[in-house]
């Protein structure tokens, strides 16, 4: 593998970073579609029970449930008030631009730097941010609603605290932390060659 100095794939990461995060929100319309159709097949299919629909609105989740609202003002009589709400994927999503910008900083030929990125998102990005969204929903029911809500989804103060504990892993955890191992584990060669460096630039000498 080519060398590159430490400073300046530092320097190239920071100038990619802008690039790969407009991208990103440029495309997101369209990133969001496998997001919503894993959402749906794995919430709509008999468990969860009180999930009835899971829509792309633009680059939100529409979220329709089975609940039924306990005051329904102004609605028909023999109608219904569903409860819904908008969930917003990209807040779990940011781990792939920070992942091509790491990539395209690191001195390998376009096309691994493609299947990298390609085979990352597919494998482990996606379902990462899956499973943060499927969460976020989780919490939106449990903790962001009426008693008379969140007790049809959670019921006990344990089945609470999974809850809360999975949020807390999967919104500070998870989102930042999987791109930047996957990034150490596919360009382990590349980790060798800055080693020194970092050694070098840490280390300094003893002049007493």
């Amino acid at each position: 593998m080519p060398d590159k100095p430490i400073h300046l794939f530092l320097l190239e990461t920071f100038l990619w970073l802008p690039i790969t995060f407009f991208l990103w929100y440029y495309f997101a319309s369209v990133l969001i579609v496998p997001v919503t159709f894993l959402v749906r097949v794995l919430m709509t299919n008999g468990w969860p029970t009180w999930i009835e629909t899971v829509e792309q609105q633009g680059h939100l989740l529409e979220i329709t449930t089975s609940i039924t609202l306990p005051i329904n003002v102004g609605i028909p009589e023999g109608a219904q008030a569903l409860f819904a709400f908008d969930v917003n994927p990209l807040l779990y999503g940011y781990g792939l631009p920070f992942f091509m910008a790491l990539t395209f900083a690191v001195p390998n030929m376009l096309g691994r730097k493609l299947r990298q990125v390609s085979l990352a998102w597919l494998f482990i990005l996606l379902p990462v941010q899956t499973f943060c969204v499927i969460v976020l929903i989780l919490k939106v029911l449990v903790f962001q609603t009426e008693p008379s809500i969140s007790s049809q989804i959670v019921s006990t103060p344990f089945g609470r605290e999974t809850v809360a504990l999975a949020y807390q892993f999967s919104s500070l955890i998870l989102p930042p932390v999987t791109p930047l191992v996957i990034w150490m584990f596919l360009n382990r060669d590349y980790l060798r060659v800055l080693a020194p460096q970092v050694t070098s630039i840490s280390v300094k000498p003893n002049k007493g």
